[in-house]
């Protein structure tokens, strides 16, 4: 199919002038077919009347137009009005997905949805698919009162009168994903399918919503309701237990004679419990269910349905039992959990077996939880069972065939050297090289594997053909990867990881020796995909190691184009804040979201405060940067002239994500004061359009000093500035007057919290008395209240 995407408004004058049809293709001489496709779904500003001209101007060749844009409801009445006169009438694919801003049920589809029903279409693919409500609209006090919103709703109307064989007689595919549909919306879909409005339906993707109940879809899994329903989709990806009841029902109507020929069912169930079902599933007695995702909250039921499935695979099956096998386990362990843990070894040699043999090429996601249960002692009889199950199910990912397997997370294992081994073995051997997710957390560090392990798995990865080529997600936490990360730099740099994009060593003993592999691998642009760095609490990583790694950044040819998220809570990082704002502002970390610290603030010396200015004055940081604080180092009074100059040599003064600034102990200068007031234009410099607090404190201000502060703050105002520290200095209860004398009326509306005390040469109760009464007056006329 002839494809083509609209990102600027130059093809709508093309389709005006040409239409790009048969009749007119040869005159303009064009070599390729005209497009049967038409995606505007990345155009920006698709007002209602640039709806209405691609539209009008449509090439009759185009069969599917993807329109992805929030359309509103003046773009809807452009769509209806189109649709009324006749232009669509050529149309087989509609894909209106995210394009309701108040989803289905806003009123932008229903002039859509009545001029459907009045004229008809004859699309044979509906996608609706990303339309879910706000969320303020699902609060309701009853079902009934929210049944009838639903039905007065414009996806009411949908599901009560366009969904009929009238009005898309034509209609095979109906896409409805993650539309927050409800109870009663589902009920009325069941209703128009029992009804047979929807002969010709042959997919009906329900995905990624929350209805409760399975039974009345089962009713409708009829084939005089749905004679060519082959594809169903209900898999919703968060939450695993979304189906409360029917679930029995639902597996007998797939069993059924009397049922539609389904060839592919989508579905999860997170609390399936019954015996019966669970070995059905396994057993292969609904051979439609191919994708099946499975959260079992008890081992217990796990094992029913991985014995029904090893054992029954192969046996005279002409194809594989599913396509796509997702599995996850929770177990309770601990004394008195003997049984559950028993299961959950049973489970793991079941795994082993079946992939051994060859008979679950399709097993996509294993996870398997073990949960301490905090109310008994940790030490259970099963401790040897489970080392021995660890070691079937670790030698079978090693049997030298291919796996499907794109997510292996196993909290808690508390993985031994030796299973590590294995896992590398498997990893080199190129059985999962379609891993997408390698998750091995522990919850105890010291009983997990070292040195050995996971330098075994890095290697592997060095030494494979492949590597780990689709591999996104690492997660390491409270493990001794430390002692092998400087290896993990290694597989960057072989070009085995390379699409590696989130990494997680919190709490896992890092060093310095793990950060310079790191830091190498940055510095040669191994990092260009990573979006998520998680280093919380590694404690032993020199402020010096930090400071390299962040100077990488600067130095790699592009730097870390993706990353979103770096956090650095409880490491030294923090007292490396001039490097990281020279990061922040070399332009290489375009994407940048959040820099984690906690409750502390980056702490640059003399030589990172001139890189915090230049950060400021340059005003090349991330775009999209959240709030971060910073302070001075103790110790050494620090100048900070340089930075507040830069603030009004800056466009913006002060970035908005610099909420907090903390310049306690600085060394501040007249005239870097003076040049800062006197930046302001028009008499409102606006500056500090963002900042929320001021640290002043100790920092030797005088009367003077404190009377241009206060001019500063009237030519640039602080809208946002509500806490604001002056203690601890030389300022006279004369100054303060002067100060409140050339304080602007109202610029700094926000002010709540004024500290003043103590002041050098303001002493006794008299004094006190009168730093309070000064700092009323402050607050007052900073807020225009006087």
């Amino acid at each position: 199919m002839e494809r083509l995407e609209v990102r600027d408004k130059s093809l709508f004058v093309i389709l005006k002038r040409s239409g790009l049809s048969a009749e007119n293709k040869e005159s303009w001489n064009v070599s390729v077919d005209p497009p049967r496709l038409i995606d505007i779904s990345d155009t920006l500003g698709l007002s209602a009347k640039k709806i209405f001209f691609f539209l009008e101007w449509l090439p009759d060749s185009v069969e599917e137009v993807k329109l992805g844009n929030l359309l509103g409801v003046p773009g809807f009445r452009a769509l209806a009005a189109e649709i009324r006169e006749g232009n669509a009438a050529f149309l087989r694919v509609l894909d209106l997905e995210r394009t309701g801003s108040g989803g289905l049920k806003g009123e932008g589809f229903r002039d859509v949805w009545k001029t459907i029903k009045e004229k008809g279409l004859k699309v044979e693919e509906l996608n609706l698919s990303g339309n879910a409500p706000p969320f303020e609209l699902f609060h309701h006090d009853s079902w009934a009162e929210q049944a009838e919103i639903d039905a007065q709703s414009s996806l009411g109307e949908l599901c009560d009168s366009v969904l009929s064989v009238s009005s898309l007689p034509c209609l095979r595919v109906l896409r409805l994903r993650a539309c927050a549909l409800s109870e009663f919306q589902m009920q009325q879909i069941v209703s128009r399918m029992v009804e047979e409005q929807l002969p010709n339906l042959e997919t009906l993707d329900l995905g990624e919503n929350d209805f409760p109940s399975l039974s009345g879809l089962a009713s409708a899994l009829r084939k005089n309701s749905t004679p060519h329903l082959r594809n169903l989709n209900l898999v919703k990806t968060n939450g695993g237990g979304w189906f409360a009841s029917g679930i029995t029902d639902f597996l007998s109507a797939l069993r059924a004679e009397e049922g539609p020929s389904l060839e592919h069912v989508k579905i999860n169930f997170g609390h399936l419990m019954n015996e019966e079902d669970l070995r059905a599933l396994g057993g292969g007695l609904c051979p439609s269910v191919r994708t099946l995702g499975l959260h079992c909250p008890q081992a217990a039921k796990a094992v029913t349905f991985l014995r029904a499935l090893v054992e029954s695979s192969g046996k005279g099956e002409k194809e594989e039992r599913f396509e796509v096998l997702d599995v996850t386990v929770h177990c309770l362990i601990g004394v008195g959990h003997d049984a559950e843990a028993e299961c959950l070894c049973e489970c793991l040699r079941l795994l082993g077996k079946g992939i051994q043999e060859g008979q679950l090429g399709f097993l996509r996601k294993v996870k398997i939880e073990r949960r301490q249960d905090w109310r008994v002692p940790a030490v259970g009889a099963s401790e040897g069972s489970f080392e021995e199950a660890k070691s079937v199910f670790f030698s079978a990912l090693n049997a030298g065939q291919s796996l499907g397997l794109s997510e292996l997370s196993l909290p808690s294992f508390h993985l031994s050297d030796e299973e590590m081994v294995l896992l590398g073995a498997a990893v080199q051997s190129g059985s999962l090289s379609r891993l997408r997710e390698l998750s091995l957390p522990s919850n105890d560090d010291a009983g997990c594997f070292g040195r050995e392990g996971i330098e075994a798995l890095w290697k592997a990865v060095v030494g494979s053909e492949k590597g780990l080529p689709v591999l996104e997600t690492v997660e390491l936490t409270r493990t001794r990867a430390d002692e092998g990360v400087k290896c993990l730099g290694s597989a960057l740099l072989s070009g085995k990881l390379p699409n590696l994009s989130s990494l997680h060593l919190n709490s896992s003993y890092l060093n310095d020796e793990g950060v310079e592999g790191l830091t190498d691998a940055v510095r040669k642009g191994m990092f260009l995909n990573v979006t998520f760095l998680n280093f919380i609490s590694n404690g032993e990583v020199t402020e010096g190691a930090w400071r390299e790694f962040l100077h990488a950044i600067r130095q790699s040819e592009r730097g870390l184009p993706k990353l979103k998220h770096l956090n650095l809570y409880g490491t030294t990082a923090r007292d490396a804040g001039g490097p990281l704002a020279a990061a922040l502002g070399c332009g290489k970390l375009p994407s940048l979201q959040n820099v984690g610290v906690g409750f502390e603030a980056f702490a640059p010396d003399e030589e990172g405060v001139g890189d915090l200015s230049e950060l400021v004055r340059g005003g090349n940081f991330p775009p999209h940067i959240q709030m971060l604080s910073f302070r001075l180092r103790h110790g050494n009074r620090i100048d900070v002239d340089r930075l507040i100059r830069s603030i009004g040599e800056s466009e913006i003064g002060l970035p908005p994500f610099l909420r907090v600034l903390t310049l306690s102990g600085a060394r501040v200068g007249e005239e870097a004061l003076a040049s800062l007031a006197a930046s302001a234009v028009g008499g409102c410099g606006g500056k500090f359009s963002q900042l929320e607090g001021l640290d002043l404190s100790d920092c030797s201000l005088d009367d003077n000093r404190l009377r241009l502060l206060g001019q500063v703050f009237s030519a640039h105002g602080g809208p946002r500035l509500n806490r604001l520290v002056l203690g601890r200095n030389r300022i006279s209860i004369e100054g303060f007057k002067a100060f409140i004398h050339v304080l602007r009326p109202g610029c700094l509306p926000k002010l709540t919290d004024l500290f003043i005390a103590p002041q050098e040469g303001v002493v006794g109760e008299e004094g006190e008395s009168a730093l309070v009464i000064q700092a009323q007056k402050i607050v007052k006329r900073a807020k225009g209240k006087c």
